[in-house]
Parts: C-alpha cells; sequence; structure tokens
C-alpha cells in the first residue's frame, strides 16, 4: 500500500495538490532547495512569451511536477514541508498516539520535532 505526499505550506493552510507516491525523501530534498525552484519560475517569466514550464523527474514515478515553482515562489518565507496523506509531516516526530493516551480522547500523530525527548505529544486537534 503507497502512501501519498504533498508539499503543505503550514502558514496558509494549502496544499500544492502533487499527491506523490513514495517520494516523501525526494521532496525533502526538493523543499531544502527550494530556493532554486523560485529561480525557475522567475526565469520562465524572464521569458516574457506566456510559456508554461514543464518539469518532470525521472525516477519519480512520472508525476507532473510543473506546478512547484510557482507553489514555492507563492510561498517564499512560509513554512512549508511535506506532508502525508495521513496529515503526517515529515519535519515532525510522526509517532501515532492512541486515543487512550490523549485527554480529549482523539488519536493524534506526535507534532514534537524528530527526535524529542520525552513522551509524545500532539498539538493539532484530529
Amino acid at each position: 500500500m503507497s502512501t501519498y505526499y504533498d508539499f503543505h505550506c503550514r502558514t496558509c493552510n494549502k496544499d500544492c495538490g502533487i499527491d506523490n507516491a513514495r517520494c516523501d525523501e525526494a521532496m525533502v530534498l526538493m523543499l531544502k532547495h527550494r530556493a532554486a525552484f523560485v529561480g525557475l519560475a522567475e526565469a520562465v517569466d524572464d521569458f516574457g512569451c506566456g510559456c508554461g514550464l514543464g518539469l518532470e523527474f525521472s525516477g519519480l514515478g512520472g508525476y507532473c511536477w510543473s506546478g512547484l515553482p510557482e507553489f514555492f515562489r507563492k510561498h517564499a518565507g512560509h513554512d512549508v514541508a511535506v506532508q502525508s496523506e495521513y496529515g503526517s509531516f515529515h519535519d515532525e516526530c510522526g509517532e501515532w498516539i492512541a486515543r487512550v493516551a490523549i485527554p480529549e480522547g482523539n488519536a493524534h500523530f506526535c507534532t514534537l520535532p524528530v527526535g524529542h525527548a520525552g513522551e509524545h505529544a500532539s498539538t493539532r486537534k484530529a
């Protein structure tokens, strides 16, 4: 069973709309180099011909990544992360916390940073 991932702006609560299967590690690297993608979007604008950008990475399932540079440009300086279809983020612990361990009675992913000390906790509502 595959898990799908997307880029999510936590500042604006907006998704990029990629929904890519099993590419979370590659997407984290793309996030690390997002300034380069913004530069690519600006370079396309400089052509001044109204042309679009076709972007595909071989080995990443043939998904269309064309909207990625524009998404990164719109969300420059924002808190953008790779999010799974289940709501966990790449930079959070992500351990599943059972309902019985949470006072509110809702199950959550641990939202503390990866490698945190102490008990798992969630700061988001399910």
